[in-house]
């Protein structure tokens, strides 16, 4: 504590002190930054139609179950609906629909969003199930494996030595197609 003359507290130099500390706190860069700079990447996996998915931390907020989805009339297929995360309304999409996956969720899949946003909660996307966090060697991740033109294939970072599909998480928030305004209907 900083003393005054006469040996009172001065509290507003006290005040200045610690937020002069916070910021310097807050000023330093995030982990997953130090991690990029290093050539690694943290990944949160999760499991879609039976393969491994994963999408940077640095693009994924949080992991929340699924409950009601309230269904948006007009909306392209891959808005599953909308939830209610807090008191934020945040769109709900369909990832395996997205990525040109076939079939439904495997049986016993939990239903889960993995809620992306840089800075906020954008979006969800909807998974099968959430695995685990990893970090994976940016340097070892092999370009994404080549087949008939889906649109997916922009959307994948790269493969992870295990065939961890990486997502390229600024891709998808900047996909036109999750748009919670979108009323294209995907053919």
């Amino acid at each position: 504590m900083t003393q005054a003359p006469g040996g009172t507290v001065d509290l507003q130099s006290e005040a200045d002190r610690i937020l002069e500390q916070r910021a310097r706190a807050l000023a330093l860069p995030l982990a997953t930054d130090e991690g990029l700079a290093a050539g690694k990447l943290e990944v949160v996996r999760v499991l879609l139609r039976g393969v491994v998915h994963a999408i940077e931390t640095r693009f994924a907020c949080e992991v929340v179950p699924v409950g009601h989805l309230t269904q948006v009339p007009g909306a392209s297929p891959l808005l599953r609906g909308v939830m209610n995360l807090r008191g934020a309304i945040v769109p709900v999409f369909d990832l395996a629909a997205l990525l040109g996956l076939p079939g439904g969720p495997a049986a016993g899949a939990r239903s889960l969003a993995v809620v992306l946003g840089e800075t906020a909660p954008d979006l969800a996307v909807q998974v099968d199930d959430a695995l685990d966090v990893v970090t994976l060697p940016a340097s070892a991740l092999a370009p994404a494996p080549t087949g008939p033109s889906s649109g997916a294939e922009t959307l994948v970072l790269g493969l992870a030595a295990d065939h961890t599909i990486v997502l390229d998480g600024a891709v998808l928030l900047a996909e036109p197609r999750l748009s919670a305004g979108s009323t294209r209907r995907e053919s």
